[in-house]
């Protein structure tokens, strides 16, 4: 079955989690004098944005490769809109937290290093916030501010980091809480608090949090990785 959009025909298109969308390519169904077109859409959105048209399909094949290695990303803001963020809250407080465990500083610095010793990333700083403040990533400093003292909370604010450390690395954008950020965070609950893999994977692709695993992947992301050393 042919699948149209905005009276494009959806020739190929390749997803990217760090971004939580696609890259497309496609071709007008009707007469265009431009009829060949990149364009990118949000995972679950029904349109198409910053289209751009080609009289010929070799000039638009090579502009879609280059998007399709993440060399093109589109401009508009929509696309950096934290949508999963609630939603990756609402699951870590159901499916996670019960099984959190209290940590002191010590303990946390202990565990920050230990993960990124396995990462292989440089350590952040880390600071236990004064009441004013809450947890977060600060990726200006590489720093991670640290307010509810247990180990889910420091792991999360840990995959910020990691996942923001390989999207520089690799010249890419990112969204905070988007699929490539849950994928991490389910390898540190994996790995560092003993979670169920395929407890969190049923649990998170419930909740449409995973992205699409099916489409050929932009730059393809590292999924699991091996047990750590």
């Amino acid at each position: 079955m042919t699948d149209i959009v905005d009276d494009i025909e959806i020739v190929e298109r390749v997803y990217d989690p760090y971004m939580d969308l696609y890259a497309i390519f496609g071709r007008a169904v009707d007469a265009h004098p431009e009829p060949f077109v990149l364009a990118w859409q949000k995972r679950g959105k029904s349109t198409l944005r910053d289209v751009v048209r080609f009289i010929n399909e070799p000039s638009a094949r090579e502009e879609f490769s280059e998007a399709a290695i993440g060399d093109i990303t589109p401009d508009n803001p929509i696309f950096q809109k934290d949508d999963q963020k609630e939603t990756v809250y609402a699951w870590e407080d159901v499916n996670i937290y019960p099984y959190a465990k209290e940590i002191d500083k010590h303990e946390a610095f202990d565990l920050l290093v230990k993960v990124c010793g396995d990462y292989k990333i440089r350590v952040p700083d880390l600071i236990i916030a004064e009441d004013e403040q809450d947890n977060e990533y600060l990726s200006d400093t590489h720093t991670i501010v640290l307010k509810d003292m247990d180990d889910m909370t420091l792991l999360h604010e840990i995959a910020h980091a990691i996942v923001t450390v390989n999207a520089e690395n690799q010249g890419r954008e990112h969204v905070a809480h988007a699929p490539q950020f849950v994928w991490a965070l389910l390898d540190l609950y994996r790995d560092y608090m003993g979670m169920s893999t395929q407890y969190m994977v049923a649990s998170a692709e419930q909740k449409g949090l995973l992205g699409d695993t099916n489409s050929p992947q932009l730059l393809s992301p590292q999924r699991f990785n091996p047990e750590p050393n």
